[in-house]
């Protein structure tokens, strides 16, 4: 509830089409449930969805064994945005999600 609250604030759901949270549907990252969950939500297939966190495990590997492609922030990375596969970035900065989208 707390990040849903701070996305708000910041503005950046407003670029986002749907967002859930583990705490809202009692599951929690690196479940599949809940990236399927969404899925469902959104009516999208599980590979149509970009997942962005800032945990190696629960947030990256979590989406991407779910089906999800996956961003991790990591702001003490040394380069802007570096590419891990056909699915997965590291990004140093929200900002570079842009370079992804784009």
């Amino acid at each position: 509830m707390i990040t849903r609250i701070i996305l708000y604030k910041c503005g950046l759901l407003d670029y986002v089409d749907y967002s859930l949270f583990g705490d809202e549907v009692a599951v929690q990252k690196p479940s599949r449930e809940v990236f399927t969950e969404l899925a469902r939500i959104a009516d999208v297939k599980l590979s149509e969805i970009l997942h962005v966190g800032d945990s190696l495990v629960n947030d990256m590997a979590g989406a991407l064994l779910a089906g999800a492609a996956a961003v991790l922030v990591k702001r003490d990375f040394d380069k802007p945005v570096v590419r891990l596969g056909e699915r997965a970035w590291v990004v140093k900065s929200l900002l570079n999600l842009l370079e992804i989208l784009s």
